[in-house]
């Protein structure tokens, strides 16, 4: 992420978004080719389509050549199934139409739309010249832009809007504090930087663009307690957003003089935590980034044997199940039972023709092959 945002802020020029929450789309027709799927309509709907049209769209301008880029398909892939029926998500590319075709080979299990910005014409209406990609702009039936940022936030802006919480003028409020923000990040300017994090953190408690320039900000100057302090001081005033968790997660993973404060940080997450699948992510993440400290091992095991919470699970969430298990099982010592789990991951991805998982759960088995054949002298 540092790496990234450093080239955000070291090379880039920020001019304002042309389009920010509260302004209008209006209608561009502008030559777009939409690559293996049904065209939406960009701009406000008529009332014969608002009847069969989900009441929010989703524009999100991306570079499919980037190294974030199929995370980042996968993170939309997931906000259109968690909202599907009330929510059209369209990836916008600038990239030529090889890459992009290229990139949808890649995906051909994902059901977010994807567009060749063809003219080049649409990115510019909507980014401005800005190269903070990829950048989301959720908008309604009418046009009207709700919000914008970074597209990895999109569900959470979605969330809000759905639940009647979000307030467009805040938004927009927020979103010009932000372009002022990002300006003092280029000449570094501290105590503004200060001042306008917290009248955004006032705005909008845990914002998670104005959050992530401030950590980076703190962390740039070597000031590591207050970079924690300050996500100490976001969770307390937004602990429903389990997101700053998984920021506390990556600061402890990469400072570990911070790591005695993983069984506290576990519990808050479990009060803040409802859903099977909130939880079982969490466990993932502390398998993936602390698979030899004790107190992470303990904290996931306390979620992965609440199994009761996980017998109604998706198929999807299901076979991320199994794979989390056999992660843990593997950790424990106990392949046999790691692989007992991975082929139950497999058989569920087989059914499903996820192609991406049938490739993670083959290597993770072959791997236990190799390591049971080693481990019996066979080689």
């Amino acid at each position: 992420m540092k790496k990234f945002i450093l080239l955000i802020f070291g090379i880039a020029v920020l001019p304002l978004f042309a389009l920010r929450p509260g302004d209008k789309v209006g209608n561009p027709e502008f030559r777009l080719k939409w690559i293996d799927c049904t065209p939406f309509k960009i701009g406000a709907l008529t009332p014969e389509d608002k009847a069969v049209v989900p009441p929010l769209r989703a524009l999100v301008f991306m570079f499919t050549r980037s190294d974030s880029s199929d995370r980042i398909m996968q993170i939309l892939e997931r906000t259109r199934l968690a909202y599907r029926g009330k929510l059209l998500i369209a990836a916008v590319s600038p990239d030529t139409e090889h890459d992009v075709k290229l990139f949808h080979k890649r995906h051909t299990d994902v059901r977010v739309r994807l567009v060749v910005d063809s003219e080049r014409k649409l990115t510019p209406l909507f980014m401005a010249g800005s190269m903070l990609y990829p950048m989301a702009f959720l908008y309604d039936a009418d046009g009207k832009v709700l919000w914008n940022g970074e597209a990895v936030d999109l569900s959470e802006a979605v969330e809000l809007v759905l639940s009647g919480k979000s307030d467009t003028a805040k938004q927009r409020k927020t979103a010009l504090l932000l372009d002022e923000m990002q300006q003092r990040m280029r000449t570094g300017e501290e105590r503004p930087l200060r001042r306008l994090a917290e009248q955004i953190f006032r705005l909008d408690p845990a914002n998670p663009s104005a959050l992530r320039m401030r950590l980076f900000s703190l962390e740039n100057r070597g000031d590591i307690s207050g970079a924690w302090a300050l996500i100490d001081q976001q969770m307390k005033a937004a602990p429903g957003k389990l997101r700053l968790y998984y920021t506390a997660l990556d600061m402890m993973r990469r400072y570990p003089v911070l790591r005695s404060g993983l069984p506290a940080l576990s519990d808050r997450f479990f009060e803040s935590a409802s859903m099977p699948g909130q939880l079982l992510s969490f466990a993932e993440a502390l398998l993936a980034n602390f698979p030899d400290d004790i107190s992470a091992l303990t904290a996931a095991h306390k979620i992965l044997s609440g199994k009761a919470a996980f017998s109604d699970l998706p198929p999807g969430e299901k076979a991320q199940y199994h794979v989390v298990c056999s992660r843990m099982c593997y950790l424990l010592c106990n392949v046999a039972k790691a692989e007992e789990h991975g082929k139950k991951a497999l058989e569920i991805y087989r059914s499903r023709r996820n192609a991406a998982g049938i490739l993670q759960c083959e290597k993770m088995l072959d791997f236990y092959r190799k390591l049971q054949n080693l481990n019996s002298g066979k080689f």
